[in-house]
């Protein structure tokens, strides 16, 4: 076999594959936007991360965290809805 690139690792030779991302990254000057829905019939908010992608289009990130309201009217956050790899 003739070897064009003798200075490349061959297939077997090469390193581990990256895993791949949970999520997908975000392009360069996208605008992030956070939507909070809530209250809920047991007073807990949820707040989402959202992004618009390279085709315009709106684009959920990372999982759903969600919110009570604390003793001094800031949200603190008690669970985590989704996947958080």
């Amino acid at each position: 076999m003739l070897d064009f690139r003798p200075d490349l690792p061959r297939r077997g030779m090469r390193g581990q594959e990256r895993p791949k991302q949970k999520y997908p990254p975000l392009w360069r000057d996208a605008t992030v936007e956070q939507h909070i829905d809530g209250p809920d019939a047991r007073g807990r908010y949820r707040l989402s991360v959202w992004a618009y992608n390279r085709c315009c289009m709106l684009q959920q990130y990372g999982p759903i965290r969600v919110c009570v309201m604390g003793d001094h009217g800031f949200l603190v956050q008690v669970d985590v809805e989704g996947d958080i790899r």
